[in-house]
């Protein structure tokens, strides 16, 4: 049986995988015969809602069956009058690369479990001067401030100095809101608690320039930092705070930080100073200035511990190189020395 079809002639592009019609001025009257064969794909026969055409020879089937037969999208763009042609996406490739994604994040939060671990078991070994070079290094600055960082304390309770020169950063300073701040606690705190996971962490950050206080700040019990202190619960916790607190201007002016260290039996105390910064004050400071200041620091801790060998440093903070040192043993004199 014949028929008569207006059909446009259709452009396949193969390497595009777009397909193209001309518009109406490219109609033409065709002769097409209705196909009496069986398509087959595989070896599974075809199944059409409408029998394949065949014109001059070669046989034509509607393009959807193509697409479907080899699982391509087509789309029809009436704007562009074309018709655009895709790979399908098999919906189990999804599926098995969203496992994928989900077994890479496992394998990655496992991975920073084992170095969290490592870090820890490492902590264990490390004292507290080793851990102070490591955060000094990760977060000396942030934001555009400068933190020379002093800890001290052991596994237990870790007592953080944060010592910044509001000369030069006070611009930096004050862009930062309260949860800025905030943010780099506690990035500090997680630093700490890498190494010390059940310590308690208290402290403060001071201005070199006047030595004002600008914050002060701690963890809860749950690891959080949050802005405040907490009542001390141990006296070297108490001493340190109140050295800092009496002597911080001391000699000369200079900014100083106290840290105490040891125990009750052997305390030890580090005058530290960030030298750079008062190299010509500090050249300036008489050897009885110097020597005072270390008897004061060892008079208290006499007072506090009684019986007890004292060991006391002043600390170029920037280099860690001692500027003097002293000892006292009970009933004996205080012995000083400055280094050249």
């Amino acid at each position: 049986m014949k028929f008569r079809y207006v059909a446009c002639f259709t452009m396949i592009l193969l390497l595009t995988v777009k397909v193209f019609a001309w518009g109406d001025d490219a109609k033409l009257i065709i002769e097409a015969l209705e196909g009496r064969m069986s398509i087959y794909y595989n070896g599974n026969p075809v199944r059409l809602e409408k029998p394949p055409l065949v014109v001059n020879g070669s046989t034509y089937l509607p393009l959807r069956v193509l697409a479907d037969l080899f699982n391509k999208a087509i789309q029809w763009d009436a704007r562009t009058n074309s018709i655009d042609m895709a790979d399908r996406t098999d919906p189990l490739i999804g599926i098995l690369k969203e496992e994928m994604v989900k077994k890479d994040l496992k394998v990655k939060e496992l991975d920073e479990k084992i170095k969290l671990m490592e870090k820890q078991a490492a902590g264990q070994n490390m004292n507290i001067d080793d851990v102070e070079e490591e955060i000094r290094e990760a977060l000396g600055t942030h934001a555009g401030v400068s933190f020379l960082i002093l800890l001290s304390g052991n596994e237990n309770e870790v007592r953080v100095k944060l010592y910044t020169d509001l000369k030069e950063d006070q611009k930096a300073w004050n862009r930062l809101s309260s949860s800025e701040k905030l943010e780099y606690l506690q990035e500090l705190g997680d630093a700490i608690t890498t190494y010390y996971p059940e310590a308690r962490i208290k402290g403060y950050a001071i201005d070199m320039k006047d030595s004002r206080r600008l914050m002060t700040f701690n963890s809860s019990p749950t690891g959080d930092m949050r802005f405040g202190t907490y009542k001390n619960y141990s006296t070297i916790s108490t001493l340190e705070d109140m050295f800092n607190d009496e002597y911080r201007n001391y000699l000369a002016d200079m900014c100083i930080g106290v840290k105490l260290l040891g125990n009750e039996t052997n305390p030890v105390f580090e005058i530290h100073i960030p030298y750079e910064k008062y190299k010509a004050k500090w050249e300036a400071t008489s050897d009885s200035r110097v020597k005072n200041l270390m008897g004061k620091i060892t008079a208290d801790i006499e007072a506090a511990f009684r019986e007890c060998l004292i060991t006391g440093y002043v600390y170029d903070t920037d280099g860690k190189v001692p500027l003097a040192s002293c000892w006292k043993q009970p009933d004996d004199d205080l012995v000083f020395q400055r280094e050249e």
